[in-house]
């Protein structure tokens, strides 16, 4: 990872690698925040430019908004999503910047990316687009100390976990009419 300009974290690189089509794709951090490799030969495809930013502890995630594929993480400075081509930077939030670590993966259901903070029982939902994300909502829920645990969204339904409590909300899209 230093090779990329890449400074390991407080607790070491923590990511699992996202294989995606021919490439394995991980955060180093620095200004080349995210890089793609050649899953085979390991040799460097692209690395994305214009988002300066620490490794944290999540892992990279893929999905697909209105046909444009996106590859998003939380970094030191917050959410980043690029392009899986080349690496461009699409959007950036700081949602989850300058947490002391940033361990839950983003994760995008009902086109929508769900958050959850290490601090405070942050939670955020915002849709996303080329354009930049947009926070359509943020509340807290109730806990003490820092939380790591990652949330889920399944069924239509999103979970989180702060400290003892553990959380369920309905996100599904309502579609009467």
């Amino acid at each position: 990872m230093r090779e990329f300009g890449g400074k390991m974290p407080g607790w070491g690189y923590a990511e699992s690698v996202l294989i995606y089509g021919n490439l394995a794709v991980v955060t180093p951090g620095g200004n080349n925040c995210i890089v793609a490799l050649d899953k085979g030969t390991g040799k460097p495809v692209w690395s994305s430019q214009g988002f300066n930013a620490g490794a944290q502890y999540s892992s990279c995630y893929a999905f697909e908004h209105e046909g444009v594929p996106m590859i998003v993480n939380g970094t030191r400075e917050g959410v980043v999503c690029v392009e899986p081509k080349g690496g461009r930077v699409l959007w950036s939030n700081p949602f989850s910047a300058r947490n002391t670590a940033n361990c839950p993966t983003p994760v995008f259901a009902d086109d929508m990316l769900y958050l959850f903070g290490e601090r405070g029982g942050k939670v955020g939902l915002a849709p996303c687009s080329s354009q930049g994300m947009q926070m359509k909502g943020a509340f807290s829920v109730q806990g003490k100390g820092p939380s790591w645990a990652h949330p889920v969204v399944i069924g239509g339904r999103f979970y989180v976990r702060y400290d003892t409590n553990l959380y369920c909300y309905e996100v599904r899209a309502n579609t009467a009419p």
